[in-house]
């Protein structure tokens, strides 16, 4: 699946195909091959180059990642160029509602909320299940979950609106 990727707002061309364990990456013309573990949802066991990383990730909105990898903590933004609306876009209107959709195609394997449910900003909301990888995303910002668009099990799109927070 091909990505562009933005790292610290430079652009990077990204290709991720994923075969059970065994990742393999083209970024920016250069590739590389990984063995990628699902330790829990969110951490992960990435094994390249004969070493043992222990990586977090955390999935915030619209194809926004925190990674954490030992004391290094980045930001990554994936969008997918073959959507016609960009990804890096925030989806917010005049009323202050934010909308979390889903930064990939996938599955929604948990539901960490309900509609009419109030949360605090960063927490969890909801996992989405995709290439073999839980991703759990996190309200934005304190609200109450106006609609929820989703269920357990639901096959969703990349940028499909999962829920709103008003």
């Amino acid at each position: 699946m091909k990505f562009e990727a933005y790292l610290d707002n430079q652009s990077l061309p990204l290709e991720i195909n994923q075969s059970g364990p065994r990742v393999e990456l083209q970024i920016q013309g250069e590739h590389y091959e990984a063995d990628l573990i699902d330790v829990s949802p969110g951490r992960y066991s990435i094994v390249w180059g004969g070493k043992v990383f222990d990586v977090h990730v955390d999935a915030l909105r619209n194809g926004e990642f925190h990674v954490s990898l030992r004391d290094r903590r980045i930001t990554l933004e994936l969008v997918d160029p073959r959507r016609l609306k960009s990804l890096r876009q925030r989806h917010t209107d005049s009323s202050g509602e934010v909308t979390i959709s889903s930064p990939m195609p996938g599955k929604i394997v948990r539901l960490l909320v309900a509609e009419g449910q109030s949360v605090e900003p960063g927490q969890g909301v909801i996992v989405v299940e995709a290439m073999k990888m839980q991703n759990e995303l996190k309200a934005p910002r304190g609200g109450t979950i106006k609609s929820l668009n989703a269920h357990e099990g639901k096959t969703v799109n990349a940028g499909e609106e999962l829920m709103v927070i008003a």
